[in-house]
């Protein structure tokens, strides 16, 4: 842990573990290490091998490279973008979804994208 507190890798880990909803345990059991592992790198004790990075963003959501400090906290999926992800996960399980009614909600969601975009600028 450095002089000046916590890790980067530990705050970004417990933010992406609140922006996923995911508890500690939850994203042990996925892994398939200890509660205790994971609670060690939310503290700044220890952090996973580099070839646990990918596995770990991928249960969060989020990149590799955000966790790693690559890039900024930009690369969080929008609301819409994990509502459309929500919408073609069901869809894919739920096969009385039509395609059309996910076109429609897509489109909806862009148009929803671009509002909130035009507002930021």
């Amino acid at each position: 842990m450095s002089s000046r507190g916590r890790s980067l890798f530990a705050k970004r880990l417990t933010s992406a573990l609140e922006y996923s909803k995911l508890s500690q345990a939850k994203l042990a059991e996925r892994l398939g290490i200890t509660r205790a592992a994971v609670s060690a790198w939310c503290n700044g004790t220890a952090e996973p091998t580099i070839g646990r990075f990918e596995e770990i963003a991928k249960h969060l959501k989020v990149r590799k490279s955000y966790l790693l400090g690559e890039e900024e906290p930009a690369s969080f999926p929008s609301e819409f973008e994990r509502l459309h992800h929500q919408i073609l996960t069901k869809a894919g399980r739920d096969k009385r979804e039509s395609q059309e009614r996910l076109e429609e909600l897509s489109e909806y969601i862009a148009f929803l994208r671009s509002r909130t975009h035009r507002k930021a600028t």
